[in-house]
Parts: C-alpha cells; sequence; structure tokens
C-alpha cells in the first residue's frame, strides 16, 4: 500500500487522479502530499480530498513514496532536477511526449513509468495506459479504470493519443445534445440521454467480445433501419476521414 503520494505538478490531470483516489476506502486511501504549484486546484483538493499542501516541491519528493509528475513538457527539467530522489522511489508521468530517457535521467535514481489516464479517473472510468509493466504502479492504477499495459514506448505514444479522442468524443456528445434542444429536449434530458448513449455504445463494445465491433454495428444498421440509414449519410458525406485524419496528426506531434 502507498501511504505517501505527491504531486509534482497539480492540475488537471493529476487532480481529478487524487479525486479518483480519494473515494477508495479509509485505510486503503493514500495520504496525498501536493506541492504549491497549481496553487487554485491544490486548494480545491485539500478541501474536498483531505490532501496536504507542502511549503516546497522538495518537501514534497523526500516525504513521498510515489510522486506524479505532472508539469507542462517545457517545464519538466526546472520542475524535477535536482530534487532529492531516492532508491525505492516510484515517479509516474503522466507528461505527454516526454520520453523514458529524459524523465530516467531527471528522476534517479528512483525509477519512473509513464501513464496516461483521461480526466474520467476521478470517477473510477478511465483508459489508462501504461509504459512500461510496473506492478506496483498498475496496482496504484487500477482504481482509476482500465490499465493497459505496454511493452514498447512507441506504442505507449500512440495510445496515449486516444487521450485527445475522449476530448472529441465530449466534443461530439456536447454537439449531438445541442441539437436534442434544438428539437424539443429539455437540456437536462438531452445531456443525460446523449452521454448515456455514448456509455452504453462503450460498454457494448468493451463487453460484448464474442463478435468484431464491425459485426456489433452492423447488426444494429440492419437493412432498412433507421440506424443504417444515418450511417449512410454519415458514410456518404465521408464523416469518419476527418477523424483519423486528426488521429494521424496527433500521432505525428507524438512522434515528432
Amino acid at each position: 500500500m502507498v501511504t505517501n503520494l505527491g504531486v509534482v505538478g497539480v492540475g488537471h490531470m493529476t487532480g481529478a487522479m487524487v479525486e479518483g483516489w480519494a473515494r477508495l476506502p479509509e485505510g486503503a486511501r493514500p495520504r496525498f502530499l501536493l506541492s504549491p504549484r497549481g496553487a487554485k486546484v491544490a486548494a480545491r483538493l485539500a478541501d474536498t480530498c483531505g490532501a496536504e499542501i507542502m511549503d516546497k516541491n522538495e518537501t514534497v519528493v523526500r516525504d513521498s513514496d510515489v510522486v506524479l509528475l505532472g508539469v507542462r513538457p517545457g517545464q519538466v527539467e526546472e520542475a524535477y532536477k535536482g530534487l532529492p530522489w531516492r532508491e525505492g522511489q516510484l515517479a509516474i508521468s503522466v507528461i505527454a511526449g516526454v520520453g523514458m530517457e529524459a524523465l530516467s535521467a531527471l528522476v534517479a535514481p528512483a525509477r519512473v513509468v509513464r501513464c496516461m489516464p483521461v480526466t474520467a479517473c476521478a470517477f473510477a472510468e478511465s483508459p489508462v495506459g501504461l509504459f512500461p509493466p510496473d506492478g506496483e504502479a498498475e496496482a496504484l492504477l487500477a482504481p482509476l479504470g482500465s490499465v493497459s499495459v505496454v511493452e514498447e514506448e512507441s506504442v505507449f505514444d500512440r495510445l496515449a493519443v486516444h487521450g485527445c479522442t475522449y476530448g472529441w468524443l465530449i466534443a461530439l456528445v456536447d454537439e449531438i445534445a445541442k441539437w436534442s434542444e434544438e428539437v424539443g429536449l429539455p437540456p437536462e434530458v438531452a445531456r443525460r440521454h446523449v452521454a448515456q448513449t455514448f456509455r452504453a455504445a462503450g460498454t457494448t463494445a468493451l463487453e460484448d467480445g464474442t463478435r468484431s465491433v464491425q459485426d456489433i454495428y452492423e447488426e444494429i444498421a440492419s437493412p432498412g433501419s433507421f440506424t443504417l440509414k444515418g450511417l449512410e449519410t454519415l458514410r456518404d458525406g465521408r464523416a469518419f476521414d476527418p477523424w483519423r485524419a486528426a488521429l494521424e496528426r496527433i500521432r505525428k506531434e507524438y512522434e515528432g
């Protein structure tokens, strides 16, 4: 069990992770030690999750068993170089685009892993990519959602692209909900119903392991169905092409 979990780089993502862990029962929940940077988020976590705000980054690292790394890529060296890292300590990076070689040099002799959750980890619903395999990290991240462990960093970088698709899908939920309001649904009904529809689609794709995803939607979009008519309209408009283009753009950004 992790006793003290530090955060150096308190922001949107690391804050959501703390919120997810704070849902654990008493006794399984770590003590959260936050760096003073990101004061607004830190103050909220102190109020809602019982987190403690330390005086400086050095104190966080000195007193923590595990440290979350969450600053912007351009701030990595300034934030982590020269801190009192020690043997046996684990650093977990959620920093996009900064690889193991650079991270390892900054936190030695501690070991480091890279992970990529989404903010649904606050509700224990996040996909979480993890590289390299590390039993302690995997066990710690498990309460935040479903952990996918990969053995190659290039594969992790491609997996991390889905951190972006999460935001795009929320934007699509919003677009469909707004249309629903325009045709007469109350706003609260529109948002809940559309979001639950997306959740249902994800659950079906995840849980129905006996068929391919294509087989699932082709059965739903049967000949003459309204679903098929709508799907044909999307295909005629090449609606999926921009999604592929967006994925390729982000993949290339990750790969430099």
